[in-house]
């Protein structure tokens, strides 16, 4: 509907606020108004009431009628003016016919008895008209001879003012709203613009252009930064699908080998008739099939419960040295069959808090890289050392390295440097070395080493007693 579409919700609301805005702005200017002439016409009066007092004082009663009487001045067209004794008798009454015939309710016998009935009340005192413009305001004063002198004006030209100046106000209020509802709907497009964009471009995706992104203002505000965190979203969700795409394709790769080794020889087992033995060995190489199998699926799914954030750790204090300890006996069969060479360097050993078993784990696969990788005759070192706050292990190795350019990228999932894959493995260890660490809140990186090799550095928070 026309009424759903937030640009012209906002324009609406901001011409309702800008029209309440213009109203609350006429009252304030009214009342100002109407306070500022009230008071000039309450200050007219005053002055006339001690002009009309010195004027009987000094000539009496018939220089008062004169006075009024003049046609040079305009006072008796515009005030009323009454004279009464002590008892509220009139003495002199002077009321203009503009007054007195401007109004069917206020007549002149009635301003007449009204003064005659109210006149000690005072200072000031009002006749309320029925009309618009019929109120009439008096000041009284009482002279030294002891008759009560009454001048009124009524408040027509005041009335006529304000009905005038409201006028304009409503006139001009017409084009006023027309443009704030311009305005506001300028506004509320160029506001809702990065939204729009933002709509589309999921509209695209939808639709199939992948890389279609939310373009951006060159200003620095709030939308945009919404734009800028979408476009990263994006940017993350792309590389995640195609890392879940090359994930799958790389563990399709892995999976075919074992589950066509495994299908072969169920074959050539139910092919002919074989001997006890020819079926064991069969089995045999079925279960190593099957292992391989269980591990690739084993390692991915304790990287993705690591990454999660998931993994259930046994969290204990540990000296360093045991899980290095344990790496180095479990691996040193491996090393002394390549003819490689295993140093440790551990001159000062330390606590941390983690998983027994996972971290043995995370330093094995460091190793078993190594070692793999490492030519015959070479040596890997396991380089142990501390920080003020962190255990570092180091472990080097003398093999055929990574290119540079390619150092990022060995963390990835099912990455292998060897593009033939003649290495045999799961391209799954240093992903999960990785997941391991993070979960201990650690940190593992890898650089050259300057003569040949590799360095892999891991660190750990080291166990703080509380």
């Amino acid at each position: 509907m026309f009424f759903d579409r937030i640009s012209i919700r906002i324009a609406l609301w901001y011409a309702l606020a800008f029209i309440a805005s213009s109203v609350a702005l006429f009252l304030l200017n009214s009342y100002m108004f109407v306070s500022s002439l009230k008071s000039k016409d309450e200050d007219l009066l005053r002055g006339k009431i001690r002009e009309y007092s010195i004027i009987y004082e000094k000539d009496n009663l018939a220089g008062f009628r004169k006075n009024l009487e003049d046609a040079r001045f305009s006072d008796g067209q515009r005030f009323i003016v009454r004279l009464s004794d002590e008892k509220g008798k009139t003495i002199f009454s002077h009321i203009p016919s503009e007054i007195a015939n401007h109004s069917k309710a206020v007549t002149a016998s009635y301003i007449e008895e009204t003064l005659e009935k109210n006149y000690l009340n005072g200072p000031w005192f009002s006749i309320a008209g029925d009309e618009y413009g019929d109120d009439i305001e008096f000041v009284f004063s009482k002279l030294s001879t002891g008759q009560v002198l009454q001048i009124g004006k009524d408040t027509e030209d005041r009335e006529e003012f304000l009905e005038s100046f409201a006028r304009s106000f409503f006139i001009g209020l017409i084009p006023i709203v027309a443009l704030a509802l311009l305005v506001g709907w300028l506004l509320s497009n160029r506001l809702l613009a990065p939204i729009r964009w933002l709509s589309n471009t999921v509209k695209s995706i939808q639709s199939g252009e992948k890389g279609a992104r939310v373009p951006l203002r060159n200003n620095n505000d709030e939308l945009r930064e919404l734009g800028v965190l979408f476009n990263r979203m994006l940017d993350e969700s792309t590389k995640l699908i195609e890392g879940m795409k090359n994930t799958l394709d790389n563990v399709a790769h892995d999976l075919r080998t074992p589950i066509m080794r495994l299908q072969t020889n169920i074959e050539d087992s139910l092919r002919s008739p074989s001997t006890i033995d020819e079926y064991r060995n069969a089995l045999a190489e079925c279960r190593e099939n099957s292992e391989s199998i269980i591990k690739l699926l084993d390692a991915i799914m304790d990287i993705s419960e690591a990454e999660t954030g998931i993994l259930q750790l046994q969290q204990e204090p540990i000296l360093v040295s045991q899980f290095i300890d344990s790496a180095v006996d479990l691996y040193g069969f491996v090393a002394e069959a390549k003819k490689i060479n295993l140093v440790v360097v551990n001159p000062e050993d330390c606590l941390v808090v983690g998983d027994r078993v996972r971290l043995l784990q995370a330093v094995s696969n460091l190793l078993d890289n190594a070692i793999k990788y490492s030519p015959e005759g070479t040596t890997v070192t396991i380089k142990v050392s501390q920080t003020e706050n962190l255990s570092v292990i180091e472990i080097i190795d003398e093999g055929i390295g990574v290119i540079p350019q390619d150092i990022p990228r060995i963390w990835d999932r099912l990455y292998r440097g060897d593009p033939s894959r003649s290495t045999r493995g799961l391209g799954l260890g240093l992903t999960l070395v990785r997941a391991i660490v993070n979960a201990h809140y650690g940190r593992v990186d890898a650089a050259l080493n300057s003569d040949k090799g590799m360095i892999f550095r891991l660190e750990l928070p080291k166990y703080s007693p509380k």
